[in-house]
């Protein structure tokens, strides 16, 4: 495996709904860990977030902005790198083609990184739609059980955190 989707919050942020406030930022439990140890391994990483509280009035660009310069910074200050973020600011109902389960943000990642490809990635996420988006895109997936929300779709491997995924993808899964 050499590239890794990840969904934000929830993922690696514990999702609080609206995050609006760059202090409120705070890693889930294993991702700091499962990240280093999957950059040691060779595997680069890419997030891909939904965002529509922009769409409904509760969230500015410039707000979503400076939580993922924050979120970077946190994740720089651990020696981790985020090769590119990619969020949709659209609800639902807008029917555009960047909101998960949809491949819209995929395929603007293979615009910029043309060496992406299915067979080499892997989605992480803790909603149906991160499963999904990567079922669309046609690769490994992982499931956040992180109780916060029913499990419909499991993926091909059902995690705890992103720790339990490197154990996975390093070849080290109990």
């Amino acid at each position: 495996m050499k590239y890794l989707l990840l969904d934000r919050d929830g993922t690696i942020n514990v999702d609080k709904d609206c995050l609006s406030d760059p202090e409120d930022i705070e890693f889930c439990s294993g991702t700091v860990d499962g990240l280093k140890r999957m950059q040691r391994g060779g595997i680069k990483f890419f997030i891909l977030t939904n965002q529509s509280w922009i769409a409904k009035g509760k969230l500015t660009i410039a707000q979503y902005k400076q939580c993922e310069e924050r979120l970077l910074k946190m994740l720089a200050d651990e020696g981790i790198q985020i090769a590119a973020v990619r969020y949709c600011p659209h609800r639902k109902e807008d029917l555009c083609e960047c909101r998960k389960p949809k491949i819209g943000m995929w395929e603007s990642l293979r615009k910029e990184f043309p060496e992406l490809n299915e067979d080499e990635c892997a989605m992480v996420g803790d909603m149906d739609r991160d499963v999904l988006l990567g079922k669309n895109i046609g690769c490994m997936t992982f499931r956040i059980d992180s109780g916060k929300f029913p499990v419909g779709e499991k993926g091909d491997y059902l995690v705890k955190n992103l720790n339990e995924v490197a154990d996975i993808l390093l070849g080290h899964a109990v």
